[in-house]
């Protein structure tokens, strides 16, 4: 396929999020936990990015993967949001001792819920030959920027937990527990390998180039073993299995 001009980056149209990190101390375990939490949330944001700017430029030979890649993506997300609500935050609740502390961001979450069914709807009934991907566009439409939104928001929550104090709330042990139980549950050669495909291991200068904190053998085995099987999804990626952002596959970059 030519592609006239240059690519699109999965840098928009929805924003990054920077960090706590980038101008706090990382010693600090909020504002630790609360960069965690953003460059994961990043992970969902260069997704949802790659599947606005990519869904009209897909051709129909390419649809099959296309749509793979966005199961991956409605994977993750779905992952990451169950393990919130059942884990992170009753758990942050308990610590702190103030039920419903973390209600907000789980109200945020219904916002976005219907058009995200619609979503998972869509790309579960699509054939090549049916695909639209102007159709996917106005569904993410319905939801997107709620959710864009909401993943902001939610970092600053996390900052604030500070007010309680480390030895009440340990937010390190908090999220390490979810963290544990999310990579135990979760399909490592769908939901995972499309995390280590849009994990930019040089954002905001490479300072987070160590995330996930995994011993080297591990990220080698997520990166190059776990990216096999559905490998064919992955070219509409925002980087590459190595982490390095790359322009988009389809599409050209709007002038």
């Amino acid at each position: 396929m030519t592609i006239i001009g240059a690519r699109q980056w999965a840098d928009g149209p929805f924003p990054l999020i920077s960090t706590p990190a980038l101008d706090g101390d990382m010693k600090d375990p909020f504002t630790q936990a609360a960069t965690e939490m953003a460059l994961i949330h990043n992970i969902i944001i260069r997704g949802m990015n790659s599947i606005y700017l990519q869904a009209p430029h897909v051709p129909v030979d390419d649809v099959q993967p296309f749509i793979g890649y966005c199961k991956a993506w409605s994977e993750f997300l779905h992952s990451h949001h169950k393990n919130e609500e059942t884990i992170l935050f009753p758990t942050i609740e308990k610590a702190a001792g103030v039920p419903g502390l973390m209600q907000p961001n789980v109200s945020q979450h219904q916002q976005f819920h219907d058009g995200l069914a619609k979503f998972d709807e869509y790309i579960h009934a699509a054939l090549p030959e049916t695909f639209a991907g102007q159709k996917l566009i106005e569904i993410l439409d319905t939801f997107a920027r709620l959710l864009a939104q909401h993943l902001a928001d939610e970092i600053p929550t996390l900052t604030a937990l500070r007010t309680y104090g480390i030895e009440k709330v340990p937010i390190i042990e908090i999220a390490e527990l979810e963290a544990k139980h999310e990579f135990g549950t979760i399909n490592k050669t769908t939901a995972l390998a499309f995390m280590m495909t849009a994990l930019d291991v040089t954002y905001e200068g490479g300072i987070h180039k160590n995330f996930p904190p995994a011993p080297a053998p591990v990220l080698w085995f997520l990166r190059n073993v776990c990216t096999l099987p559905c490998r064919a999804f992955w070219k509409f990626a925002p980087c590459s299995t190595g982490g390095r952002p790359r322009e988009l596959y389809v599409g050209d970059r709007v002038q």
